[in-house]
């Protein structure tokens, strides 16, 4: 259907020669994708000087081919009936954050991958940095999104997560539906803050049993059926959900994770490891996770679980503030050792917020008791949580 729709934006792009213009438009972003993982790789090797050219090269041929008309795709994917004018870096990062999305579906790429992508250099980084800030073109016309992902809610342009927008998309595609509302309703209290986070988690270990052969998510999930857009997609639901609830909860910044998360100044990806590990605690009684799997729960991709090793670091809060407890692997290497939270995180989130946990009915715990024999294993439990 796409390929049918791309010759009907702009009136360039109802001839041969326009749709020579986009094929070569969409070529160059894909070499532009491909030479920056290159160019990264090579550093300041004897190549990198050949990859800058390339890569200028690859810059000036977009610009020629983008000027006059607006490419067709987002002419057509653009919100609003009006004359819809994009610079060209405007149309540079459209086109590569579209082209991703076709070419193999991928939701999410930081601000900084994205423009690093585009150019070789901090400043022009920084110069084109704004086209990615809410009040831009781009998102004025409703062609990319962005959210805070990991990093949390201090997360700036750079560390923002940024995408071809599923609204852009459905317009593109033909396949534009009325949204559904749903009646939201504030946390009642610790616990059900709690359980909603729990299904944050488990989206997250499938994301990662998706994203990563090996580890304890594969082991306990499979692989998912689902494409990793999908899971980003779902991941990014139950966030929206959570922060919804959340601002209709009063008192909300009492609740218990909330506080914590503010009293040790952790962000996005902190807090969601010792989410991780108290549902482990809580829910499935075994205390303890491989390290590097926690990196793999808060990762989007392998280039991205590179970058977030430093979250096991000593420097980091999380073991600088005695969150974690860390047990080195072979040859001292922390990432292949395991973690679980220490005792005092423990008792402030859990045992000291529930302390009517002791005193339950005793036809509860037989049925509990009950429900947990019906469980085969880890693997069954995680599949009920879902």
């Amino acid at each position: 259907m796409l390929a049918n729709q791309t010759d009907q934006g702009g009136e360039g792009e109802r001839t041969r020669g326009g749709s020579r213009r986009l094929r070569g438009l969409f070529a160059i972003c894909d070499e532009l994708d491909r030479s920056a993982e290159h160019f990264d790789d090579e550093g300041g090797g004897p190549s990198a000087g050949r990859l800058r050219a390339r890569r200028a090269r690859l810059r000036r041929d977009f610009l020629r081919l983008a000027a006059g008309p607006i490419p067709a795709p987002l002419a057509r994917a653009a919100r609003g009936e009006e004359t819809l004018e994009l610079d060209p870096e405007e149309r540079l990062l459209a086109m590569l954050l579209l082209n991703r999305r076709i070419r193999d579906g991928e939701v999410g790429i930081s601000g900084r991958d994205l423009l690093w992508i585009a150019h070789d250099n901090a400043f022009d980084v920084l110069a084109a940095l704004p086209r990615l800030e809410p009040g831009g073109t781009l998102f004025r016309r409703g062609l990319i999104q962005s959210w805070v992902g990991d990093a949390g809610p201090e997360a700036d342009g750079l560390d923002r997560y940024v995408s071809f927008s599923a609204e852009a998309w459905e317009r593109l595609t033909g396949a534009e539906g009325e949204p559904t509302e749903e009646e939201i309703f504030p946390f009642v209290d610790d616990a059900d803050f709690f359980l909603a986070v729990r299904d944050l988690v488990v989206a997250h270990q499938r994301r990662a049993a998706r994203l990563f052969a090996e580890g304890v998510w594969r082991e306990i999930h499979g692989e998912p059926e689902e494409t990793p857009t999908e899971l980003e997609e779902e991941i990014e639901r139950i966030r929206g959900e959570i922060a919804a609830r959340f601002e209709l909860t009063p008192e909300g910044g009492d609740l218990a994770l909330v506080a914590f998360k503010r009293d040790l100044a952790l962000g996005g990806p902190e807090l969601l490891v010792v989410a991780a590990l108290l549902v482990q605690e809580a829910l499935v009684g075994d205390p303890a996770l491989p390290a590097l799997d926690l990196v793999r729960l808060v990762s989007g991709s392998e280039r991205e679980l590179l970058r977030k090793r430093a979250l096991l670091s000593s420097r980091n809060p999380l073991l600088a503030g005695g969150t974690l407890e860390l047990e080195d692997g072979p040859a001292a290497k922390c990432l292949t050792g395991t973690a679980w939270l220490a005792d005092w995180v423990v008792e402030r989130l859990l045992d000291a917020r529930f302390p009517d946990a002791g005193r339950i009915a005793s036809d509860e715990k037989i049925e509990f008791h009950r429900y947990l024999s019906r469980l085969d294993d880890s693997e069954d439990f995680y599949r009920k949580l879902d």
